[in-house]
């Protein structure tokens, strides 16, 4: 099966004669102009009126006769998008609009003619021969379309992962129409439930290959929560006309678009909202100029700012405690079959950074043991925030990026940058979670600072404004529920000083040693294939126990810390921290008290001491890091050997054999 493409080339060669007699007759014609749309890279041909004005596919003030279409054929017309920007066009071809009123069905092979050769796929001519009704070419020349009498079942409408793309259409839009009859199909337009039925069954996606329903949406939002739609509409004032009947849905409506203005004459029908019984939500409007909109372009046309609250706040439904405990019981003891034998390993941390090391991380065993108990941490009311320090191109980030890959996406939310006031308008579920933030540099705002030491303070952020609303200014607090950790990267030494004793500060390893086994690394072509699915599968059994831990010795330990810097009240609230995260983590192998509290041992303090050590003492002064002490002597060798006060950074360089940068540190 062969086409002649030149023939077909063009979008104003409509060959009336071939197009089938029931159709002739319809008073249901539109014309359609082609316009270039730069965000989809292709061009869209929306419906327009004879008189060269924008149409619309569902209503029958719009529509004319094949005759008059045809005579159109060729006129000037302006289009306006749906920004009302004027388009100048050209009116090139027609279209059958209404199909919901015909009891027709139109079946779209895309792409399924090579447009060299003019060769019809091996796909898309099976499925022309099972229909064996009218099939024309499509305006491209490169595409199929095959009108049958059928009406098509609630399945699905487009599948787009096979040899040939297909699309199955029986209402809501118009189908352009050209008259290149394919030659071998018939005239007219045969009656094909059956085949319809078999075909929409054999051709779903896999998803939903079988069903008898089509696929419920995935909700999107929040984890635990689920939108309150009728509370939403009228939050927003959205006009409801009268409840609809939806089969797929868990209720629908009728409603005033909110683009009626956009309209032909203002027309208020044909638009509708539901929501699936997964919680998910849509729109759809059947006026052409909303051709496109979804739900997600409802709902910021409302309001973009309060939305990404409303779905926690205003018109959430949040699931109770009780809800959400079971659950996580019911995931954790799925989990716990495939990570018992993990859990109840002595040593997980040095255990975590073994495996990362077997996967090509090179060295920052310490490091990584660190980060992993930080993280850890996120199930206390109060956890561990980080700050990574070390040298441009150090691997500071990759060092976190292979960390962060053993826990669930439910453990952390990663950033580069972000605005000024993203994180109250962030529309995630932060409890019990990690904000990553690759490079401090993208939150050096005021405000960001400001919001980054509530969030370290108080494990979460509450801010009060004020925002113009259909009512006036009013007041509205924006809040993001904790308790919420944070981990940085930096090349920083010192971050803003507020922040800087709130963070715990961890520095990668930027030694020649380092450099050089980072080298190997990266030259080893037979390295092991390494899996973290268990470890995330480890997070997901500890979410769904008891979370609360007991460090008996901390009075003991706080008698036995000398208070000679302030900042201890921090960090020793951090060590015992740390503590309890280690002791979480293995809690397979940890007794608990009376109260149901995990109970340490002197063995988590032991890891965890050997872990922070010299960290929590350079921090108040009481010692400094090897790599200094290296340069200070150094740079007594240089001054003393030339007699001189100061010596330059690319002396101290060359002597340490370094680059400038990790020099100057």
């Amino acid at each position: 099966m062969i086409i002649d493409h030149d023939a077909h080339e063009g979008t104003r060669k409509i060959q009336p004669e071939n197009i089938p007699e029931e159709m002739k007759g319809l008073n249901q014609w539109v014309n359609w102009a082609r316009i270039w749309s730069e965000k989809k890279a292709k061009f869209s041909k929306p419906p327009m009126k004879a008189n060269g004005r924008n149409a619309s596919s569902t209503d029958p003030k719009d529509w004319t006769t094949l005759e008059q279409s045809l005579a159109a054929l060729g006129r000037e017309g302006a289009y306006f998008d749906n920004a009302r920007k004027r388009h100048r066009v050209t009116l090139d071809g027609i279209g059958l609009a209404g199909l919901g009123r015909t009891p027709y069905t139109g079946i779209d092979l895309d792409g399924c003619i090579d447009p060299a050769t003019g060769e019809i796929n091996p796909a898309a001519r099976k499925i022309v021969e099972t229909f064996d009704s009218y099939t024309e070419v499509s305006p491209s020349g490169v595409g199929l379309r095959i009108f049958i009498e059928a009406e098509k079942p609630p399945i699905w409408c487009a599948n787009k992962a096979g040899e040939t793309e297909i699309e199955v259409y029986d209402k809501g839009r118009f189908l352009t129409v050209t008259g290149h009859h394919l030659e071998g199909t018939p005239r007219g337009i045969e009656a094909r439930q059956d085949a319809l039925n078999a075909f929409m069954v054999e051709h779903a996606p896999r998803r939903v290959a079988g069903t008898a329903r089509p696929p419920k949406a995935e909700y999107k939002g929040p984890e635990g929560y689920v939108l309150d739609l009728e509370r939403f509409l009228d939050e927003f004032g959205v006009a409801v006309l009268k409840q609809a009947r939806d089969a797929t849905s868990e209720r629908a409506y009728n409603i005033v678009c909110p683009w009626a203005h956009e309209h032909t004459g203002g027309d208020t029908s044909g638009t509708r909202v539901g929501q699936f019984p997964s919680g998910a939500t849509w729109f759809k409007c059947h006026h052409g100029h909303c051709d496109g909109r979804g739900w997600e372009h409802f709902r910021e046309e409302l309001d973009p700012e309060a939305y990404r609250k409303t779905t926690i706040t205003v018109g959430g439904r949040k699931l109770s405690d009780e809800e959400q405990t079971a659950r996580k019981v019911e995931r954790a003891a799925e989990a716990w079959e495939d990570c018992a034998e993990l859990a109840r390993t002595p040593n997980l941390t040095a255990a975590f950074a073994d495996t990362l090391k077997r996967s090509g991380v090179a060295g920052e065993s310490k490091q990584i043991q660190l980060l992993y108990l930080s993280i850890n941490s996120r199930h206390l009311d109060m956890p561990v925030s980080i700050a990574v320090k070390g040298p441009s191109s150090g691997g500071k980030s990759h060092l976190v990026e292979r960390v962060v890959a053993g826990f669930p996406e439910s453990a952390v939310y990663a950033l580069t940058s972000m605005s000024e006031k993203a994180l109250i308008y962030l529309d995630e579920d932060m409890r019990h979670r990690f904000l990553v933030m690759y490079e401090a540099s993208g939150m050096e705002g005021d405000m960001q600072t400001y919001l980054i030491r509530s969030l370290l303070s108080e494990g979460c952020i509450r801010y009060q404004t004020a925002e113009s609303t259909s009512k006036g200014v009013v007041p509205r607090l924006l809040e993001m529920e904790g308790p919420t950790g944070l981990m940085v990267t930096t090349t920083r030494n010192q971050l803003h000083p507020e922040n800087e004793t709130r963070l715990t500060s961890i520095y990668v390893t930027d030694t020649r040693d380092q450099t050089k086994a980072i080298l190997r690394a990266l030259a080893e072509e037979d390295r092991e294939e390494v899996s973290l699915e268990e470890w995330k599968t480890l997070q997901t059994w500890i979410e769904g126990g008891p979370t609360a831990v007991s460090v008996p010795f901390g009075k003991v330990l706080a008698e036995m810390v000398p208070p000679v810097a302030t900042r201890l009240r921090r960090d020793f609230g951090t060590v015992l921290r740390l503590v309890k995260s280690h002791a979480l983590l293995h809690r397979a192998s940890r007794d608990t008290d009376d109260k149901g509290r995990i109970i340490s041992t002197l063995e988590d303090y032991a890891v965890v001491h050997d872990l922070v050590a010299d960290l929590v003492s350079e921090g108040v002064g009481g010692s400094v890091r090897e790599t200094v002490k290296e340069a200070v002597r150094v740079v007594a060798a240089l001054t003393g050997a030339e007699d001189v006060e100061t010596v330059g950074i690319k002396k101290i360089a060359d002597k340490l054999q370094l680059d400038r940068s990790t020099a100057q540190r």
